[in-house]
């Protein structure tokens, strides 16, 4: 028989639910009963994958663009690419910006700071080799569907759902864009 109860001192050695998925006698102080179905809440949120590497020769450097961001870094066709394409789907950006680590371009939305982080992703310690390279990584800010600030818990869910499900369609339905794998930031 289980029962659904408060976590408290008083559920203590009584079944219960520590989690929508599970029930549990607690043999443990109910704050470490509150801790884990917390922490089960919390997995559940944030479980969603942000960070996409591929497979291209579409985006090559433009001449002097490691000037704007570290040597063998660059991406600037690929965020330029990615403006186009989002807004095909209605998606607004604003004006790209160089990192060091390559192109950040905001996404348009209230409340909190959306964004797409792109770059080619180099590989070993060879600079003559990094422009050969053709796998690029493009990650989300935030890269969590829920994140604080400023005391607030804000959940991002529906507005990276959004922009994950376009920027898969982007990079799949490109026939010079290969080996998209998704993946946790």
């Amino acid at each position: 028989m289980s029962e659904r109860r408060r976590v408290s001192r008083k559920s203590i050695g009584k079944r219960v639910s520590i989690s929508k998925f599970q029930t549990k006698t607690s043999l443990q102080p109910a704050r470490e009963c509150a801790k884990l179905c917390l922490s089960h809440v919390a997995q559940e949120e944030n479980m969603m994958k942000t960070l996409v590497r591929f497979r291209s020769n579409k985006f090559p450097p433009y001449e002097g663009e490691e000037e704007q961001i570290n040597p063998g870094l660059y991406g600037k066709r690929l965020a330029e690419y990615l403006v186009e394409k989002l807004k095909e789907m209605k998606i607004e950006t604003e004006q790209i910006i160089p990192e060091d680590w390559g192109w950040y371009i905001p996404i348009r939305n209230d409340g909190f700071r959306l964004a797409i982080c792109c770059a080619h992703q180099k590989s070993g310690d060879d600079p003559s080799a990094w422009s050969q390279d053709d796998t690029f990584v493009c990650s989300t800010d935030p890269p969590k569907p829920v994140f604080r600030k400023w005391f607030k818990k804000i959940d991002a869910t529906e507005q990276l759902g959004r922009l994950i499900a376009a920027m898969d369609r982007i990079l799949t339905s490109d026939s010079e864009i290969r080996d998209v794998e998704w993946e946790d930031e």
